[in-house]
């Protein structure tokens, strides 16, 4: 199975107002989703805006192109195929506390 980066960045020219805020829940809701199908492995928010997230699977770029806050035009992304060859055994313990 192909595992890909996806880093998106919130897109300058959009304000960030109540919309977002709607916006915002159903993307957490449609990430949820994906991470319960076992597709979408881990993400979460950068500092500076937007998110990165790892995704196990060929349907990346559907996932990507369907989330809310890309379809609203709140949202861009990069996607990276990348071939992991080391994994921390202490994944978990690592990125939830």
């Amino acid at each position: 199975m192909n595992s890909y980066l996806i880093i998106g960045n919130l897109k300058k020219n959009k304000e960030l107002d109540e919309d977002f805020e709607k916006i915002l829940e159903e993307h957490l809701n449609y990430h949820e989703n994906e991470v319960d199908l076992g597709n979408l492995i881990i993400s979460g928010p950068k500092d500076d805006g937007g998110g990165i997230g790892i995704y196990l699977g060929d349907d990346v770029k559907d996932f990507c192109d369907n989330d809310p806050l890309v379809l609203e035009g709140y949202l861009e992304y990069q996607i990276t195929k990348f071939y992991p060859n080391t994994i921390n055994k202490n994944l978990i313990e690592l990125f939830i506390q």
